[in-house]
This record gives structure tokens, sequence and C-alpha cells, in this order.
């Protein structure tokens, strides 16, 4: 079958993702490093990444992205999944609760690292799962729309890493700095330097 280089044809993860990929114009585009800095203990997070990890195969949710070219080993990530009272210890009640809006007994805290030459491709996260006292839960029906996400950059920026979330694309951050991913939003994040770029995501249910 003949590759369609020129785009012509309809891809698979806009259909899957109800998002065409002229949405955007690039006067649509909004530059910047987050939405606000946060403090967190680094000393917490040092000692969960010496701990034993998981690798997060992107690929677990849909084929789509091999159909259309991407590799499995590239779109993987290296994943820590602090207790609930260590992802508290390391932002503050204070950040989750007033800053960024969670019900923090709900709160799963992640601690990723994606290695050079690895990404997380263009989609839409599918929240179903919080956190009771550090456990995994299923969300009843009909409250996903009242889940989010917080990504804390870890360490300053370098070469070769973006964010891109809806029209805004994220670059040249400092460790600290925050942004939140709406529900429902299209996203993705590239790594195409030659150092490791580590983060920390909190998702848990917002508060009314």
């Amino acid at each position: 079958m003949q590759k369609d280089f020129l785009n012509k044809n309809n891809n698979p993860i806009e259909e899957s993702i109800g998002m065409p990929l002229e949405k955007y114009s690039f006067v649509d585009l909004k530059f910047d490093t987050g939405d606000i800095t946060v403090d967190f203990n680094m000393e917490i997070i040092e000692d969960i990444m010496t701990q034993q990890y998981e690798t997060v195969k992107f690929t677990k949710r849909s084929n789509v992205y091999t159909d259309v070219g991407f590799v499995g080993e590239a779109m993987e990530n290296t994943t820590w999944y602090p207790t609930l009272d260590q992802t508290i210890d390391i932002l503050g009640v204070d950040t989750l609760e007033n800053k960024f809006g969670f019900d923090v007994s709900t709160i799963i805290g992640a601690v990723k690292s994606r290695r050079p030459g690895t990404g997380s491709p263009l989609h839409i996260d599918k929240y179903r799962t919080t956190s009771t006292e550090g456990k995994h839960v299923q969300f009843p029906t009909g409250v996903s729309n009242k889940i989010g996400r917080w990504v804390v950059h870890l360490q300053d920026w370098n070469w070769g890493e973006f964010c891109q979330c809806d029209n805004r694309i994220m670059a040249g951050w400092r460790a600290g700095d925050a942004y939140q991913i709406p529900n429902g939003v299209p996203h993705l994040a590239v790594n195409y330097g030659i150092r490791n770029r580590n983060f920390l995501s909190v998702t848990g249910e917002l508060k009314d």
C-alpha cells in the first residue's frame, strides 16, 4: 500500500481523539514555561528514584500509534509511584489544595523520567482512577470531568525538550514550573535532547 506522505488521507490518531491537525494555525499558538512556579522537596524525589520502578508503555492505549509509524520503545517512560503521604510531603498541602485545587485525599503522584529520543505522542488522557489512602481505585461513572492533572518540572529545561497542551507550546522552564492539563485537552511531550527529562505528575479529583 502506498504511504500517505502528503497527509491527504484520514489519520487514525486524529480520528481516535476527535481533533483534526488543522484545528490551529500558527497565529493561535502561545509560547510559555507553565502556569505557576511551586516549591517541592527534591530529597524525597531522589530517594523515590532509587526504588523499584515501572516501565510504562504508551502502546497499551492503542495500536493506532504504531500503525502510523511510532516505535513502541520511543513511547516508554520510567515511572515511580510515591505513596499518598510522600506526594503530600513533596509538594505540601497548600500547593495541592490551594494552587492545584485538588481534594488531597484523591491524588495519585507519579515521578517520571523520559530518556533522550522518547516522548508521549498527541493524545487525550482518560482519567478513570484516583487514590484512597495511596491505593488506586476506580472512579464512579460520571465524575471523570472532575479529574485534573498538574505537571511539575523537576529540573531546568534542556535542549530538545518541549510540551504542547492544546495551543500552548512550553519550553525554557525552570525546576518548579508547573502547568495544568485540563480534562479533555489534547497534549504531547517530547525529549529529543541528550539528557533525561524528569517531572512529577499529580492527578486527582478537583474541588468544587
